[in-house]
């Protein structure tokens, strides 16, 4: 899955109104993704910054709150308005996969 990246310039800064146009599905997606135990910290910790936008807090208490920059809440906000909640997920990386399977890893430490 790809997701375009906006620049700054034309993110939440120039369209917080997109916060109102969320459809009821995507922000009940993205409410059940926040309360989860079962899925990643990352993929939680973002759906939240998104969340707390979509009801109404300021950029700035946002990432106040969550201990990162307004940059970076713009990024997963912008993600998440172009691809809806699967856009909160990390990207493909480059490079060579992992060797191990995290059985293996465990394994050979015990």
């Amino acid at each position: 899955m790809h997701c375009p990246q906006l620049p700054v310039e034309q993110s939440l800064s120039h369209g917080e109104n997109r916060l109102e146009k969320a459809a009821p599905v995507e922000i009940k997606e993205l409410v059940v993704t926040a309360k989860s135990q079962k899925k990643s910290f990352r993929l939680v910790q973002r759906a939240g910054m998104v969340l707390h936008l979509v009801q109404g807090s300021p950029l700035e208490k946002v990432a106040d709150y969550w201990h990162c920059t307004k940059r970076t809440v713009k990024k997963w906000a912008d993600r998440f308005f172009e691809c809806g909640v699967k856009g909160l997920s990390d990207l493909p990386r480059i490079g060579r996969p992992q060797i191990y399977t995290r059985i293996r890893v465990f394994g050979l430490l015990a």
